[in-house]
């Protein structure tokens, strides 16, 4: 089978990453076509130049300095977990959580208490005007979102 082969299949049969049977319809390609010939020929030059060149820096030492802010550190102990002690994180953590707990309940109630507070102050007509004021932002937040996509 005599088909042709894209630069990247040429690049991996050059570099060896190619199955056996593969490797083989591509040296037939080779050896038949002028242009997939000097492509090889020059990508082995190339790789073969790259390796001269570049072996040196591959194999050179690392420096201590650079393994050092690699390589992860040894935890120390911050001054904060010496000076509380794990009891203050507890209280800390229920502390946080009834706050959260006031501060919804707080918020129901002001809601809760506005709504009740100004039921008695609205009729059906002014009742009509919010909720079509409401839409028309809402249909505003929608139209502006669609434009942004």
């Amino acid at each position: 089978m005599n088909r042709k082969f894209d630069d990247i299949t040429l690049s991996s049969y050059v570099d060896g990453e190619l199955d056996s049977e593969l490797m083989g319809e591509v040296e037939a390609f080779v050896e038949s076509d002028a242009d997939a010939r000097r492509y090889v020929v020059n990508a082995v030059k190339t790789t073969a130049r790259l390796r001269e060149s570049l072996n040196k820096v591959l194999y050179e030492e690392v420096p201590e300095n650079l393994i050092h802010t690699i390589l992860p550190r040894q935890k120390k102990e911050s001054r904060l977990s010496t000076v509380f002690h794990p009891a203050f994180r507890i209280a800390a953590a229920i502390v946080l959580v009834l706050g959260v707990l006031v501060g919804s309940a707080l918020w129901w109630l002001l809601l809760s208490g506005g709504v009740s507070f100004f039921r008695a102050r609205f009729n059906a007509r002014s009742v009509l005007w919010v909720n079509r004021v409401s839409g028309v932002i809402i249909v505003g937040f929608g139209v502006f979102a669609l434009l942004r996509i």
